[in-house]
């Protein structure tokens, strides 16, 4: 599993775009349920350190176009989910 690096976030201007992403996705979600969102930034950071973030793993018989070549043998659409 990954773990989201906080202390990262004051070294890379990336992992700031990143961390504000999901400070901006939290508040947006929070929102849809009627719940105040936060803008604190030392409760997110204390928040996120322990979040763990689980391996991806793909569902059993769907294949995505790793290129254009199987994009296109899949009728262009990228992804096959297995209902043809």
């Amino acid at each position: 599993p990954l773990v989201f690096d906080i202390d990262a976030v004051d070294e890379d201007a990336g992992m700031r775009n990143h961390f504000d992403f999901v400070v901006a996705a939290a508040n947006m979600r929070a929102q849809l349920y009627g719940i105040k969102g936060r803008t604190d930034e030392d409760y997110f950071r204390q928040t996120l350190k322990d979040v763990i973030v689980p391996d991806f793993s793909p569902a059993e018989g769907v294949k995505i176009a790793a290129n254009d070549e199987e994009a296109k043998a899949t009728d262009g659409n990228g992804m096959d989910t297995g209902d043809a």
